[in-house]
C-alpha cells in the first residue's frame, strides 16, 4: 500500500494517524519506519472519549532507503 502511495501516485509524504490509546497501530507505523510527527493531546476519538491524537510522517526518501 505504501508503495503504492510512492511509486503509483507519486507521492512525497504518507501521514498515519491514529488513538494514543492504539498501541497497535503505533508499533505498525514505527516498524514500517515512520516517525512521531505530533502528538495533538486530549481530542475526542469516535465515541466521544478524550485521548491523544498521534501523527506519523514517512518521506519517500525514508521509505526507499529502509528498503535497501
Amino acid at each position: 500500500m505504501i508503495d503504492l502511495g510512492f511509486k503509483d501516485l507519486g507521492l512525497h509524504k504518507v501521514e498515519l494517524k491514529c488513538f494514543g490509546y492504539n498501541v497497535q497501530s503505533q508499533r505498525v507505523a514505527e516498524k514500517l519506519g515512520f516517525t512521531l510527527e505530533a502528538r495533538i493531546r486530549d481530542r475526542k476519538d469516535t465515541q466521544g472519549n478524550r485521548c491523544d491524537s498521534l501523527i506519523y510522517g514517512l518521506l519517500k526518501r525514508e521509505w526507499e532507503s529502509e528498503k535497501e
